[in-house]
């Protein structure tokens, strides 16, 4: 099962093609892009924050994020690990309104 995917493309670092299965997130955009410009980030900014650009350009064929806890609103949690993933939640549905379950 496909839960989301990201696409890259920078021509001369990124291959062109390259696919993979490995588990990135939105939250590491700021590792990434921190790491484009040499920026060396605060010890307190961007704590869980991954650079997955290794794994991209093709050093590596692991990504650095081994779990992923989401949270995108109060008290709704999942967590990615592996293949599994799990929704804290009656049906793992929630919409952008108030629902009752």
């Amino acid at each position: 099962m496909i839960i989301g995917t990201a696409v890259a493309r920078w021509p001369g670092k990124v291959p062109a093609g390259r696919v993979s299965d490995e588990l990135v997130s939105q939250i590491d955009i700021m590792a990434t892009l921190a790491e484009v410009v040499d920026f060396k980030l605060p010890d307190n900014a961007a704590e869980d924050s991954h650079n997955p650009l290794p794994l991209w350009i093709g050093a590596t064929d692991q990504s650095p994020r081994k779990h992923h806890i989401h949270n995108t609103r109060k008290g709704a949690f999942a967590i990615r690990s592996g293949g599994w993933t799990l929704i804290e939640g009656k049906t793992g549905y929630r919409s952008l309104g108030a629902q009752t379950w």
